[in-house]
């Protein structure tokens, strides 16, 4: 069974559609999403309503929360961005978003939109730390004591990579996707776990402006880094045609 993952489509459908024509390709049995739907981007509804469309199970990033005033964050940018996604948000959005949940648990991984044991309730913005280095995920050794699988799927960072956890999570061994690549596969030996950071669907920071996906074959415990073009100009356009800050039309065609 083939499981495909769609992080931090950010608003943006063009990128959206790409990104699910690509894994239905590769012949994905399932689809999730993993948060961030909404923010920065200029069609929040647009994309809700395709996921709620396509019975696509998933859960909250930290944009949906944001949007739906669950905290604050200091940071002026994605502040303007929340203002203006919030305000345009359907009653059907926001009753889609308010039923996701925090994390997904299966029989083969975890989902979660960033790293599942910050998770408190009520939630904050110390719920979602970036995480980039092996040394950030080995102060949590509670992360690999019983994951399902052996495979925690998360987002946020917008960067894709794999870390392998060998010795109950005490050593970690990172694999980026580069720049200069399209795929990147990682198969998780029997005796390891790995955390895998996807990259994003909408709003890439890895200064390629593609859409990012990610693919994980059960059988074979191979997780699948991809990345697949798009239409930037597009989705640029769009945002260009809304009151969202103009930088971020600037941003998406560089892929940051």
């Amino acid at each position: 069974m083939r499981v495909a993952f769609l992080f931090d489509i950010h608003a943006n459908p063009p990128a959206f559609q790409a990104a699910l024509a690509a894994v239905r390709t590769e012949g994905a049995d399932a689809v999730y999403h993993g948060g961030d739907l909404v923010g920065w981007g200029p069609q929040p509804n647009e994309v809700v309503a395709r996921v709620a469309e396509e019975g696509i199970p998933g859960v909250l990033g930290n944009h949906e929360l944001l949007c739906l005033g669950a905290f604050t964050e200091e940071h002026p940018l994605r502040n303007a961005a929340t203002c203006w996604t919030a305000e345009q948000l359907s009653s059907a959005t926001r009753e889609f978003i308010v039923g996701l949940p925090a994390r997904v648990p299966t029989e083969s991984f975890l989902l979660s939109h960033a790293n599942p044991s910050a998770w408190r309730d009520p939630p904050d913005a110390g719920c979602f730390p970036y995480l980039r280095s092996a040394a950030a995920l080995t102060v949590d050794p509670a992360l690999f004591g019983d994951v399902p699988g052996g495979l925690i799927v998360t987002g946020h960072v917008h960067e894709a990579a794999v870390y392998l956890a060998h010795l109950g999570g005490l050593a970690l061994e990172r694999r980026a996707l580069a720049p200069t690549e399209a795929a990147l596969d990682v198969e998780i030996p029997p005796e390891c776990s790995a955390f895998v950071v996807a990259g994003a669907v909408g709003k890439p920071r890895d200064g390629v402006p593609a859409a990012n996906y990610l693919l994980w074959d059960r059988q074979t415990r191979t997780v699948s880094l991809r990345r697949v073009s798009y239409d930037v100009e597009a989705a640029c356009e769009q945002l260009r045609r809304t009151a969202l800050p103009a930088v971020l039309a600037d941003q998406l065609a560089a892929g940051e």
